[in-house]
């Protein structure tokens, strides 16, 4: 198979599996009733987004649109480590606000594990990520800006 065929169909692959991944979240975050507070609508806003671009992506060859999607890609990426960075912080705050006493190791297990997962936001950014990869390593490859 030609090189340039097996670039398309992992492009193809990437970006699909990455829209999967924006899906799914969304899926599991309306099952979770993500919607207490208002922090808790940007994911609602991000995922969207990026399955809108990555259907954009995979259906034109437009410059624009690619640079206009890579934009919202590095957006949606930051998005997610800002929401890791929120479910880290609002754990430590569980465990400060209750007076928890507890060593280094207990704490760190506390701030990734607790009642806020940190790689449940992190998906956005694998999401994200992978789509990016693609796009860079495809445009490397052509030999284009």
């Amino acid at each position: 198979m030609d090189a340039n065929k097996v670039l398309d169909k992992l492009y193809t692959f990437f970006v699909g599996f990455g829209i999967f991944i924006f899906v799914g979240t969304i899926v599991e975050l309306s099952q979770l009733n993500h919607m207490g507070e208002e922090l808790q609508f940007v994911p609602f806003v991000l995922l969207p987004l990026g399955i809108l671009l990555g259907i954009l992506m995979l259906v034109t060859k437009s410059p624009v649109v690619h640079k206009i999607a890579i934009l919202g890609m590095w957006v949606i990426a930051v998005g997610g480590v800002i929401g890791m960075i929120v479910h880290v912080s609002g754990n430590l705050e569980s465990v400060f606000e209750g007076g928890q006493q507890l060593g280094f190791s207990q704490l760190i297990k506390q701030a990734i594990g607790g009642e806020f997962p940190l790689l449940a936001p992190g998906t956005l950014t694998i999401g994200a990520a992978m789509i990016l990869a693609v796009e860079y390593a495809k445009k490397a490859l052509a030999g284009k800006k």
